[in-house]
């Protein structure tokens, strides 16, 4: 490039270090809106733009709303609204592509129309996008017009993808603290229900009941008012009961049953949210939403199989869980009606009492409650007819027999210690306590079991238990401690429970340590299936893939998901490593077979991490990060296996942090160098220099490129490695074509390269452009793993580099995705056939009748075939006899630098 010619603003040092700052402010955000302000205050020192804005989808995605905003406001202020049909924001968030238009007022587009009227030279947006969505875009004006969109659009392309990994990452951090919230809210909710458990048994009245399950619906929900309506017969209506926040319904306030929510869920019979008030047609439900109420529950309180109330709960809120926080309410009102029919019996017990003791007695045996009377040895002599009955036991059966009868066998022992912790109490004293007891017909229910000692009127003590069913609380209060300790969706205990597990275990093996182990695994593959597939089908296969695992371990083990695709497996019976990878082996059996999802064969695998205690570690978190360290290791080994935690993998990956961060000042500072291998014609001429990047650092010593180009890969430096590569591989070219014309260079392309296929081509020929050479004179080398990449992104890519006039080979043809499909498909020059079948091919039939083969094969196509990897005379006679006219290897000159191929250029090799 000339000196006048413009500087691209990635080059202007300025800028590279105001992106270094902007880099460092947004890895200190901790918002969403801090994200934007921070973006907005530093894109005047990235961009000589008079105004810069970010603009974000509002309104069902109809409208973009300028959310920030630096420079004039002119006719697009901060806060207003552009449609998406007809602008240049929405054209960049509907095409997902950046764009750059230059200053017209009459364009077809109208905010480019508005700004173009404002002395505005040109405008570029990019879009936002955030997990795959298209969120917003990030737009610049210029007054400039020597401004180009090859100047902005990468560092423009930049400033876009920063904004939205750190979006992303907000939004991780936002989902880890809404699982810790309701983490922290089951808590509190089974904290809250032992405690109105409490409360409900000792209330006396109607009043104190409405209050104590009140107080519990507002720890438990976000409601501003809570009440009680009972049924109005004489009125034909009903009446607010009791209430707690205003007054909206006063009490002495009828509500018609035909017109009111309360007469529609009286008839129902049912349990009903409703989600927004304004869309309800029922007379109180309109004076709760002109007093700012928004949503409501209403649950029939049931006394005896008869509906007397109505429980209602309504908040200011919009609740998207409101129906399984109906659920929660449901309990309640069940909990209330049983309470209130407990307090209609002890009232008529005090009526009974005042009549006669045969009035008592009829009272007792028509308790719903178990009620019993033991004697000092246990036995039962008195026991109320229908609490015996509603555990489908006869009077006389329970009669003369054992209380310990009544539970579970298992239980004998701890039902004797508990008889004689009774007979030691004061006369008066209350105890209470929650146990497992037999129905008639074996099944178990939970009860809550309130015994006091008395003296008959002989003066002989005995003990006295009323018994009270509390299953269905119980099972709430187990639902809700699942939810807390277990994954959403797969059942499986979640982190929380996974380390509380493993730090039990630890404990357990404090004074004698045993050896066990656990594993670490994080699936192969998985987000390809979540990208090309759906969401709803990588849940479905995390779901399967859980089965799975529970299937290869036993029951004393413990599987685990800790979130995504990653899972742990506590081992705690293996006690060697020997048995760790038995059990390994064994999972990534099951991973390797393929899953059925929704019509679809899903191969993926695993890559697994294990570590062993105490060898290498004595806490739950070192147990943890050796094993993550060790499945890392496992990716890095080719993914679907499993390793070891051992000290020096410590020692690797602070290496491979070390390789990263010199790459990255390597590629900045010119610290790599370029070696040329040539590719031979029919008659020995040289037709084309492969470029190949070496790395010779001054304390990490040679670097070969198989482990500096994976880490390029991992850490995203590739893109960057290979503009290096093109930019200095054209630059030796030019010189050279001159003399010979027909010459080209070849450049290998990375796989991930096609993850942004619109910004290579652009990088592509602006490389062309800077060196003022042809498409012609570079030629991309791919591999076949590119064709693994879902939809048409890799046929539509190599398609805009073939009409830039750029040359396409599939490198190392063979040895990767080798599917004739692709072949029929897709555009492309050259098959450079891998090494592994020129090898011996002169001594081996097997590899000369795959490489007769492969030659057809390109024959048929019209395209050329490159044998690599020559290395004698007799190979190459060989490959010549099959008819393969175009070659390369040591045979003819080994990879070297540029100016020992000079004096070659010239030579004919002998073929």
């Amino acid at each position: 490039m000339s000196l006048s010619e413009p500087l691209s603003i990635l080059e202007n040092p300025d800028v590279s270090i105001a992106l270094g700052k902007l880099i460092v402010a947004l890895s200190l955000t901790t918002s969403e809106t801090e994200i934007y302000a921070t973006v907005a205050s530093y894109l005047p020192e990235l961009l000589p733009a008079v105004r810069t804005s970010i603009a974000l989808l509002t309104d069902r995605g109809k409208n973009l709303e300028i959310f920030a905003l630096n420079g004039t406001e002119g006719v697009i202020p901060l806060g207003k609204k552009v449609p998406c049909q007809g602008t240049g924001f929405g054209l960049a968030v509907r095409t997902r592509q950046p764009q750059f238009h230059l200053a017209n007022p009459k364009s077809p587009l109208l905010d480019i129309a508005q700004l173009s009227q404002k002395g505005i030279a040109s405008f570029s947006c990019v879009p936002l996008i955030v997990h795959d969505q298209a969120i917003g875009t990030i737009g610049a004006a210029f007054s400039d017009p020597k401004v180009t969109s090859d100047q902005i659009l990468d560092l423009f392309t930049q400033i876009s993808s920063l904004i939205s990994t750190h979006l992303e990452r907000q939004i991780l951090l936002k989902q880890t603290q809404v699982a810790m919230e309701g983490y922290r809210s089951q808590a509190e909710q089974l904290q809250v229900l032992n405690e109105i458990a409490r409360k409900l048994s000792a209330a006396i009245s109607d009043e104190e009941v409405f209050d104590a399950i009140a107080k519990a619906i507002k720890q438990i929900i976000p409601v501003d008012r809570v009440s009680y309506a009972v049924p109005a017969p004489e009125l034909k209506g009903f009446q607010i009961f009791r209430f707690t926040g205003d007054a909206y319904l006063p009490t002495d306030m009828v509500l018609p049953k035909e017109k009111s929510g309360l007469g529609f869920i009286y008839d129902l019979g049912q349990p009903h949210f409703f989600a927004e008030l304004s869309e309800s047609d029922f007379i109180e439900h309109a004076m709760l939403m002109k007093a700012g109420l928004r949503c409501g529950w209403s649950v029939p309180v049931n006394v005896v199989g008869e509906i007397t109330g109505i429980l209602n709960a309504a908040s200011s809120k919009r609740i998207k869980d409101g129906n399984q926080l109906l659920s929660i309410l449901t309990t309640l009102a069940e909990l209330m009606g049983s309470t209130f029919e407990r307090i209609r019996l002890q009232d008529q017990a005090a009526t009974a009492l005042r009549d006669s003791e045969e009035q008592v007695r009829i009272f007792i045996d028509g308790s719903p409650l178990l009620l019993l009377a033991l004697d000092s040895k246990g036995m039962i002599h008195h026991v109320s007819h229908f609490g015996a009955s509603q555990l489908g036991y006869s009077v006389n059966h329970l009669i003369g027999s054992r209380f310990s009868n009544l539970h579970p066998d298992d239980q004998a022992g701890e039902i004797q210690t508990y008889l004689q912790t009774l007979s030691n109490l004061d006369i008066g004293e209350i105890h209470s306590r929650e146990a497992q007891m037999l129905q008639a017909d074996g099944t178990l229910i939970w009860a809550r079991q309130n015994a006091h000692r008395v003296h008959d009127h002989r003066g002989i003590p005995q003990l006295l238990l009323a018994c009270e069913d509390i299953s269905k609380v119980r099972s709430l209060t187990d639902q809700l401690h699942f939810m807390a300790h277990h994954d959403a969706l797969t059942g499986l205990p979640n982190h929380a429970l996974f380390r509380h597990t493993l730090e039990a275990l630890i404990a357990k093996m404090a004074d004698q340590p045993t050896p066990f182990a656990m594993l670490f695994i994080d699936l192969d593959g998985f987000k390809k299936v979540n990208d090309s597939l759906s969401h709803a089908i990588g849940n479905e296969l995390l779901c399967q893939v859980a089965q799975r695992l529970q299937t290869v371990v036993t029951s004393a083990d413990t599987v685990a998901r800790l979130g995504g695709d990653e899972f742990v497996v506590l081992l705690p019976q293996a006690t060697s490593p020997d048995a760790a990878a038995t059990t390994a082996q064994a999972i990534l059996k099951q991973l390797r077979t393929s899953f059925q999802v929704q019509n679809h064969d899903i191969f993926i695998g695993g890559s697994i991490g294990i570590s062993l205690y105490p060898a290498q570690g004595k806490t739950s978190s070192e147990l943890m990060k050796q094993a993550d360290l060790a499945m890392y290791r496992a990716k890095a080994q080719g993914r679907n296996n499993y390793q070891f935690y051992s000290a020096q993998l410590s020692a690797t990956l602070q290496r491979k942090l070390a390789i990263e961060n010199a790459l990255r000042t390597a590629i900045e500072n010119d610290e790599l160098h370029l070696v040329f291998q040539p590719q031979v014609g029919p008659a020995g001429q040289i037709l084309g220099l492969e470029a190949l990047v070496r790395w010779h650092h001054p304390t990490l010593g040679i670097v070969p490129p198989s482990t500096f180009i994976p880490i390029a890969e991992e850490s995203h430096l590739i893109a960057a490695l290979t503009d290096w590569v093109l930019k200095h591989s054209l630059a030796t070219l030019v010189p050279l074509r001159s003399a010979y014309p027909h010459l080209y260079v070849a450049v290998n392309i990375s796989a991930q390269e096609f993850l942004a296929p619109c910004t290579l081509v652009n990088r592509v020929r602006r490389a062309l452009a800077a060196h003022k050479l042809p498409g012609s004179a570079l030629e991309l080398e791919i591999t076949e793993s590119v064709f693994l990449h879902p939809g048409e992104g890799p046929s539509q890519l190599l398609t805009a580099l073939k009409n830039e006039g750029v040359r396409i080979a599939i490198d190392d043809f063979g040895t990767g995705f080798s599917s004739l499909a692709y072949l029929l498909n897709l555009p492309f020059d050259t098959l450079k056939i891998d090494r592994t079948f020129v090898n011996d091919i002169d001594m081996d039939p097997t590899k000369e009748g795959i490489m007769k083969g492969i030659l057809t094969i390109a024959n048929s196509l019209g395209v050329t075939c490159v044998a690599e990897g020559i290395e004698s005379l007799s190979q190459l006679k060989c490959l010549q006899k099959l008819g393969c006219s175009h070659y390369q290897g040591y045979y003819f000159q080994a990879a070297t630098a540029i100016d020992q191929l000079l004096p070659l250029m010239d030579k004919k090799f002998r073929v």
